[in-house]
């Protein structure tokens, strides 16, 4: 009798020797989050069993993913520490686009309700990015930008890191400065917690 033919290979998928600074979040059946190694994973949230991965441009260098990702209509969007803002299917199958920065974007985006996307890089520039990936605008800090911003009327405000140690808000529409604040130190907030929003 001929031999029963063998078992299919199943991909054993085991994270890297780094950990998560990215928060987890519900996309449907599944967690989502960002890991250190360089890619983002998906779990069931019923089963704990593996989903999906999905690798960044940097993951071979160890280049991380601390921006917890953020969920649009129709896409995932987070910034990685190979210098990129990524959106990618929810899925985790395929890249929407992806906007290159100057230095790592260790800080999670923020959305309007038009699919704007605000986000702070620690190459010393906030971004406001259209729902496709283009650039709208950008502002330039002292210092990285690494918390999440928080949107209030018609401003985005958002604090700049060591070097700057400034709270902003600027127009949204157009990147124009409305007021700063100089604290005594580095403002870096929590890059998972929900901003404070007012549309």
């Amino acid at each position: 009798a001929p031999e029963p033919p063998p078992p299919p290979v199943v991909e054993k998928i085991v994270p890297g020797d780094g950990f998560s600074y990215s928060s987890p979040v519900l996309v449907g059946e599944n967690v989502v989050l960002g890991n250190l190694d360089g890619y983002v994973y998906a779990v069931n949230a019923q089963t704990g069993a593996f989903a999906w991965r999905f690798k960044t441009d940097g993951a071979d260098a160890k280049k991380g993913v601390t921006s917890t990702v953020v969920e649009t209509a129709d896409a995932l969007v987070f910034g990685a520490n190979d210098s990129n803002v990524y959106a990618i299917s929810k899925d985790g199958k395929s890249v929407k686009w992806k906007f290159k920065t100057g230095d790592e974007v260790n800080a999670t985006a923020t959305l309007d309700s038009d699919g704007n996307i605000y986000i702070g890089g620690v190459d010393q520039l906030f971004y406001s990015l259209d729902a496709t990936g283009k650039e709208r605008w950008r502002f330039q800090l002292k210092g990285p930008a690494m918390g999440r911003g928080a949107l209030v009327d018609n401003l985005v405000v958002f604090g700049g890191g060591a070097g700057d140690n400034s709270i902003y808000a600027v127009d949204r529409s157009n990147g124009k400065l409305f007021c700063s604040t100089l604290t005594n130190g580095k403002v870096e907030t929590r890059k998972g917690r929900e901003p404070v929003k007012q549309e």
